[in-house]
């Protein structure tokens, strides 16, 4: 049984793209995600619980993964709809700014450093 959830992504768009979750997902409004978008994966946010859009279910791809990150807050949530409505701009590019440090989605990156000693 899979449950849809709206995924709000930081691109310039004001409504949310329908995701399938597998039911042994705990997830909820706020929660990061990796979604595949177009011919690529986008890190978004889930911003409804709940279809969306008129389109049918089969059609309607699967989440990647859930990242093991505390969600966004409902404040921080509700300021993020409030300051896109007040200044007239995309939903999701404001929540491209309240998510502005895109290296805490990523894998650290280890670098293996090495010095000759001439022995």
């Amino acid at each position: 049984m899979s449950n849809i959830i709206g995924v709000l992504l930081p691109l310039p768009f004001n409504e949310v793209f329908d995701y399938k979750v597998s039911a042994d997902i705990n997830i909820g409004i706020g929660d990061f995600v990796k979604v595949p978008f177009g011919h690529g994966v986008e890190t978004g946010v889930v911003w409804k619980i709940g279809k969306s859009c008129k389109l049918d279910d089969s059609k309607i791809k699967k989440i990647l993964f859930k990242f093991e990150l505390p969600p966004l807050s409902a404040n921080l949530i509700k300021f993020v709809n409030w300051t896109a409505q007040y200044n007239m701009s995309f939903l999701g590019l404001t929540l491209k700014m309240a998510m502005s440090v895109r290296n805490v989605f990523e894998k650290n990156k280890e670098t293996i450093i090495y010095k000759y000693s001439g022995k």
